[in-house]
């Protein structure tokens, strides 16, 4: 779950980056250029304007925020889902501690290992 978690995070972080850096034609530079030289004969900001993401993504963080208020069924099933997963997680993780735990106070007896099969340790060095 963390390695999601993780996952989720910086592909977001690449995503958010991303438009700003890869044109998705080559003539779109071209149409940028004409598209700023408008604008700012017009007296507006660029569309491209980092402060101007930051804000859009706001209003987007904001807006996924209101989520339940809108949708309240979705998100009681939602919860509902996501309580039982952490449950079955939980018991899944203590049967896995208490498996760990008895391997470790009640060890099998395993069979000795022939001195023809063991890994011989390097001589020591002389000291010098």
């Amino acid at each position: 779950m963390r390695f999601l978690l993780k996952c989720v995070f910086w592909l977001g972080g690449v995503f958010l980056i991303m438009p700003g850096i890869v044109n998705k034609s080559p003539d779109a530079g071209k149409q940028a250029q004409q598209q700023s030289a408008t604008q700012q004969s017009n007296g507006k900001s660029d569309a491209g304007d980092p402060v101007e993401q930051w804000l859009q993504a706001g209003r987007t963080l904001q807006d996924i925020a209101a989520f339940c208020d809108r949708n309240p069924a979705l998100c009681t099933a939602g919860k509902a889902a996501l309580l039982e997963a952490g449950q079955q997680a939980g018991e899944n993780a203590l049967n896995r501690a208490k498996t760990n735990l008895d391997s470790l106070t009640h060890p099998a007896q395993a069979e000795p290992v022939p001195a023809s099969q063991k890994i011989p340790l390097p001589a020591q060095r002389p000291l010098r």
